[in-house]
């Protein structure tokens, strides 16, 4: 039995999304093996579902937060610091969380200390727990850090400190994860680390099987229900592709399809929506319990991911998601780990990001949902977080026999 410290930004009931998801699966999984285990957090009331915490031993859970404010004051300073020194600007927030767990008796001392981000100051904690009282640490990288698509930095000193930061993380801490295989690779080459060094792991998101099953296919469905389902980004390729549909909305209308963006963020496309002849639909956030109507009432599903060539490791939690429902997708992504996924499952429709030709697009993905289930079904079944996350933590049993 392992006892571990997760140290996470997030943790439900009182944030929810893609926020929360990988520290609350990892809290499931970890205490229904009979782990012990104590969260370290922020204070928070983001999109607020406790449903993410349904199958948790709570007996065997501990949670410690810390009150940070991002607002105000703290805010400024957080953006400019963003910009100027390393990481996020959240150094508060590391600050804060060290200092509710200083004053806090969680009753055992843990085995190792799992640190998990964004935001990347999470492992300043885990850094400062190794040094100071010498527990293990594994720093888990739930999404790259300066390999990031989205990363940006306005003074060049600042991208430096950044790297420097990034590299004494891999180099001090005694474990890390990162959640693809391009990723592991990319970090490795970027960074000049050894390929076959055992601190290194890959543990995929995954998927929930509580929360995601096959969805029974309808026979002929009309209108056919393409749903977009998980936090929005609000970026440049769905905007795109929104005002594609709203352009085609008349043909698109006669197909007899409707797309539905579901999640965090859909509400930016409501009023684009009232003027679409029913072609699109947003829906607000809801739980992950209040998703599984949208799993069930869809026929097939969408996935949008930006021109990133030098990004071949990003794949979103939906995509695993995705998968596991065994519905075709609608795919428009560019070369990388997400389209070898899709590829090797086979049945999907997958495009370029930039291709246009919806109506095209959409009697394709017709022709997907007539001809019965996906394949690939061990694809999909290697993603199964049961599997995935009971070979991580027996790698975490390794790092700490030694």
């Amino acid at each position: 039995m392992l006892r571990i410290l997760l140290v996470a930004q997030f943790f439900p009931p009182q944030a929810g999304g893609g926020r929360s998801y990988r520290a609350a699966k990892l809290v499931k999984y970890w205490t229904r093996s009979g782990h012990r285990v104590a969260v370290l957090c922020a204070d928070s009331r983001t999109d607020p579902d406790p449903s993410l915490l349904d199958g948790v031993e709570e007996s065997r859970l501990h949670v410690v937060r810390c009150h940070y404010e991002y607002a105000g004051r703290v805010q400024l300073i957080e953006r400019i610091f963003r910009h100027s020194l390393i990481a996020d600007g959240k150094y508060l927030l590391a600050y804060n969380l060290i200092n509710a767990l200083m004053k806090t008796q969680i009753g055992w001392i843990p085995d190792l200390v799992f640190t998990t981000s964004a935001p990347y100051e999470v492992h300043l904690v885990g850094w400062f727990l190794k040094r100071r009282f010498g527990f293990r640490w594994i720093a888990d990288f739930r999404d790259p850090y300066t390999l990031n698509y989205h990363y940006r930095k306005k003074v060049p000193l600042s991208r430096i400190l950044d790297r420097c930061f990034e590299k004494h993380i891999y180099e001090t801490a005694d474990g890390v994860v990162f959640n693809t295989n391009w990723n592991r690779r990319e970090s490795i080459a970027a960074f000049g680390l050894q390929e076959k060094d055992r601190r290194f792991f890959v543990c995929q998101n995954g998927f929930d099987p509580d929360d995601i099953t096959p969805v029974q296919r309808a026979t002929r469905p009309e209108p056919l229900v393409v749903s977009y389902i998980g936090g929005l980004r609000g970026d440049a390729n769905e905007r795109r592709f929104v005002q594609l549909l709203t352009r085609n909305a008349q043909a698109l209308a006669r197909k007899r399809v409707r797309f539905r963006f579901i999640g965090n963020g859909a509400e930016i496309f409501r009023e684009t929506a009232k003027g679409s002849e029913g072609v699109l639909e947003a829906v607000d956030f809801c739980s992950q319990k209040a998703l599984s109507q949208y799993w069930h009432g869809s026929h097939a599903l969408l996935l949008l991911l930006p021109p990133s060539a030098n990004y071949l490791g990003w794949v979103p939690q939906k995509l695993y998601s995705y998968m596991a429902t065994g519905l075709p997708i609608l795919a428009l992504v560019p070369d990388g780990e997400a389209k070898d996924y899709l590829q090797a499952a086979g049945g999907h429709v997958i495009r370029d990001s930039c291709d246009e030709d919806v109506v095209a697009m959409v009697d394709a993905l017709r022709d997907a949902h007539a001809n019965g289930r996906i394949s690939g079904v061990n694809c999909v079944e290697r993603f199964n977080q049961l599997m995935l996350y009971g070979s991580l933590t027996e790698w975490m049993n390794s790092l700490t026999a030694h």
